[in-house]
């Protein structure tokens, strides 16, 4: 995994960093991700059918608690644990 940093050690500043989640071998994702509040407004609210994301439901905790999500803000990424620079 050259280049990749444990995820301990990622800017929480707002920079878009590229995230991946790494379990006992395989690689479950690689997603370019930013720290930051999820704050759903209401077309956010709204769940989606089929995909491998669905908004967060404005009732879950995870609403308004800083989390790693997609650097458009919409989606949480699994919880990663490497990132490196975008």
């Amino acid at each position: 995994m050259t280049d990749w940093k444990p995820i301990d050690t990622a800017p929480k500043d707002g920079t878009v960093i590229i995230t991946k989640r790494v379990t006992e071998g395989p690689i479950l994702g690689e997603y370019r991700a930013v720290w930051g509040t999820f704050a759903p407004d209401a077309e956010m609210r709204k769940w989606q059918d089929g995909g491998l994301y669905a908004p967060i439901p404005p009732d879950n905790d995870y609403a308004d608690q800083e989390h790693w999500m997609r650097e458009d803000r919409m989606y949480r990424v699994p919880e990663p644990t490497h990132w490196k620079p975008a």
